[in-house]
């Protein structure tokens, strides 16, 4: 979508570890990344080093881009402009570095409604540690008009949100539960909040709880994402 290919110029904004970095190097594209984690910046420097490709990896703010005005061919965002702490800010830092002509391509998720066993453990969470909020800790573009209304505003034209599903497959309920522990920010966010006791203790109460209502087979989780799609 974000039409990459070789000699393009592509900025992967809160980059992480570089997914879509990597694979636009891959492509030919002269890439520039960045993210506000040092370890995570590391981390890709130390995976294109591996692969023999090029990426200029820094650590920097996604609303306050160190990149010049009309710099960028493409730019994309993996689920990581949807938490900044000023999302309009993001956007209309993407579309200032982007050519005439460029795209950028924004990805977020669905409401965990859409995902009835991802819904069913944040509710069972939420009653188990009443001292949390833990439903609405983050406000991701979850709407598609809203999602379309947000990159319009920032001065995108024909703005397109696209929804995709990939379907993980888990071996049983707490291997899942334990990738939301490594890698989803409102879980780590949450866990961090509290004693380890007392995150332990709520956490064997939500396995035994989702095992008797769904069982410790292996299960299929749709992962449902919007994709906004805007060119400048």
């Amino acid at each position: 979508m974000a039409k990459v290919g070789s000699g393009l110029r592509v900025a992967d904004i809160a980059c992480g570890t570089g997914t879509l970095s990597l694979a636009a190097a891959r492509l030919g594209a002269t890439v520039k990344a960045l993210d506000f984690s040092p370890e995570m910046i590391a981390q890709l420097q130390n995976a294109a080093q591996r692969e023999g490709v090029k990426i200029d990896a820094q650590v920097g703010n996604g609303m306050a881009l160190p990149l010049g005005d009309g710099s960028c061919d493409a730019a994309f965002s993996m689920f990581g402009l949807i938490f900044f702490p000023d999302r309009a800010k993001g956007f209309c830092e993407l579309l200032r570095i982007l050519a005439p002509g460029g795209r950028a391509v924004v990805s977020s998720w669905l409401p965990d409604e859409r995902v009835p066993l991802r819904a069913d453990m944040f509710r069972t969470l939420a009653a188990l540690l009443p001292e949390l909020s833990v439903a609405g800790r983050i406000r991701a573009l979850s709407d598609a008009e809203e999602f379309r209304a947000e990159m319009t505003a920032a001065g995108f034209r024909g703005v397109e949100v696209v929804e995709v599903t990939h379907v993980l497959e888990s071996p049983s309920i707490e291997s899942y539960w334990e990738t939301l522990e490594r890698c989803t920010p409102p879980v780590i966010a949450m866990r961090e909040a509290l004693a380890p006791e007392r995150w332990n203790e709520a956490r064997q109460k939500l396995m035994e709880a989702m095992q008797s209502r769904w069982g410790n087979g292996s299960i299929s989780i749709p992962m449902i994402a919007n994709l906004g799609i805007g060119w400048v």
